[in-house]
């Protein structure tokens, strides 16, 4: 099946240092690829379970439950676990999957253009709406909706609350809120 490729448009007042603009990128890619890894796993283990294949037939098996076991400890750090996942990043996203910068606008007012895959990239669009649009209480039923099958398969696979609490704040919740900063300093206005 031939994945949903989309353009996010993000609007932007300012562009930033060359420091900021490096960080935003990471921070934006960073966030990208969580999301992206999240839904590869979850939606792995569901086929897998349905299948009723054993873990250790998988080729990513390995890899996947070493990446899982880490976001899962509450004691692992998190800029530890984005540089592991950076490292295997390569092996999870196809290459015509990965985040791209489609166009850039440097105007004022000026926008980022990305291509990716429309799961994480909905996600990430979602996020950033509810940042600008919403209260905190929608944000949080909003956030709960779009977790809520993810969260199902990993009860019917055996892990504990907490274990599931923290794959979802080291998965997408950290890399998402470490896009806040670039709406406070405006060079994240929203999204088109």
């Amino acid at each position: 099946m031939t994945p949903e490729i989309v353009e996010l448009r993000i609007r932007a007042e300012k562009i930033g240092t060359v420091r900021e603009v490096m960080q935003l990128l990471a921070d934006f890619e960073n966030a990208y690829n969580s999301i992206y890894v999240f839904i590869f796993f979850m939606e792995k283990l569901s086929i897998d379970k349905q299948r009723k294949l054993a873990p250790w037939e998988d080729k990513y098996f390995h890899w996947s439950r070493y990446l899982i076991e880490r976001a899962m400890r509450q004691d692992y750090p998190y800029d530890l676990f984005t540089q592991e996942l950076a490292r295997h990043i390569d092996n999870i996203v196809p290459a015509n999957e990965r985040l791209t910068i489609s166009k850039i606008n440097i105007q004022s007012p000026g926008f980022w253009e990305f291509l990716g895959n429309i799961n994480p990239l909905q996600q990430i669009r979602d996020f950033i709406k509810d940042l600008t649009y919403r209260n905190k209480q929608e944000k949080e039923l909003g956030k709960l909706e779009i977790l809520k099958k993810k969260i199902e398969i990993l009860r019917d696979l055996g892990y504990r609350e907490e274990e599931m609490r923290q794959f979802v704040i080291t998965m997408i919740d950290k890399p998402l809120n470490e896009l806040v900063k670039y709406l406070h300093n405006r060079q994240i206005e929203g999204v088109e």
